[in-house]
């Protein structure tokens, strides 16, 4: 299959808040991000956190431990409820934590979600490596890819691993095509407007190497994000304000690579933090915290001056929340 991201088309902007609105009267979230590792071994240009060498952030860049990942997993299991998905991926590349086939593994003996994903450059996703994570319980592969145009996707990445990245993602194609058990892998390409240097024709060297796959096959996909820059007081582009409400926070989690919860799954900069799990506060505690509650009513309100990090994110999905705002009140 071949199409536009789920949260970006905007023919699925009533199914998306029918389920967000399901969720919220079931005082559910239905997303996890566990972030197992904030480093990355490339820096795409479209990304702030590994590309921008000016920024300040207060995140900084490790490994997830295995003690931090436990006490995620004592918080999660006390939920009354779990996860739709739960993604081992945040900022960083998380094939670096050498503890990732553990924490998938025993996520999944938890039975903590229905489905598993993981999203990665693809660099180290060796056929070894591949076959440990779908042993270990990943139902969903997610490889950035952007370009397949050579030198391009240096210039783009920071580092000319292309050649590493087609040959795994071509060993993928047959490993998930032919497993017993029905996984997915998703090719993901950036819609460019300029900016970072990508263009349509990269999206077509993509298009060109594994259109056939995608058009020919249930469990093999190419999805186009739109590109989107993410906030940081550094930008020397012109930021402009958009004040529309972002529906993440309604329905999503992230807990970074040191234990401490976003609402939102971009946020590098921990202007949208909950608390920090290795604190007392559990999870629990927060999402139905008056932090969260106040986070939704600033969004709900039409102002995100008080959020200047919502206030200029040009990452906000397609929804129709807006229009439910008195049930959505009520049900914060």
């Amino acid at each position: 299959m071949i199409y536009l991201a789920y949260g970006c088309d905007p023919k699925n902007a009533a199914e998306r808040t029918e389920n967000i609105l399901a969720s919220l009267s079931n005082h559910e979230a239905t997303s996890l991000f566990i972030e197992p590792s904030s480093a990355c071994n490339l820096s795409c240009k479209f990304c702030d956190f590994h590309s921008n060498k000016t920024e300040p952030f207060r995140k900084q860049k490790g490994n997830m431990s295995m003690d931090t990942f436990n006490v995620i997993m004592e918080n999660v299991r006390s939920l009354p409820f779990k996860f739709k998905v739960v993604y081992f991926n945040l900022h960083g590349e998380p094939l670096l934590n050498p503890k990732i086939v553990e924490m998938i593994r025993v996520a999944h003996e938890n039975n903590i979600a229905e489905r598993y994903s993981i999203s990665t450059n693809g660099i180290l996703l060796t056929d070894a490596r591949l076959n440990e994570l779908i042993r270990a319980g990943i139902d969903t592969f997610i490889i950035s890819l952007d370009t397949a145009k050579r030198g391009k996707y240096a210039s783009f990445k920071g580092s000319d691993k292309l050649d590493t990245v087609l040959d795994n993602i071509v060993n993928a194609i047959e490993v998930i095509s032919s497993h017993k058990r029905k996984l997915s892998l998703q090719i993901k390409c950036t819609i460019q407007t300029g900016i970072h240097g990508i263009s349509e024709s990269d999206t077509d060297s993509v298009m060109l190497l594994f259109k056939k796959h995608a058009e020919n096959s249930e469990r093999i996909h190419i999805y186009f994000l739109n590109e989107f820059n993410w906030y940081t007081k550094s930008k020397e582009i012109i930021l402009h304000a958009d004040h529309r409400l972002c529906d993440l926070l309604f329905y999503q989690v992230a807990i970074h690579y040191d234990g401490i919860v976003s609402c939102c799954c971009i946020d590098t900069n921990y202007d949208m933090t909950l608390g920090k799990l290795t604190d007392s506060v559990s999870l629990k505690e927060m999402l139905n915290g008056e932090k969260l509650c106040k986070f939704r009513k600033i969004h709900l309100s039409g102002n995100l001056d008080p959020l200047p990090t919502c206030k200029y994110c040009e990452n906000k999905p397609v929804t129709e929340l807006t229009k439910f705002k008195d049930e959505v009140l009520r049900l914060i």
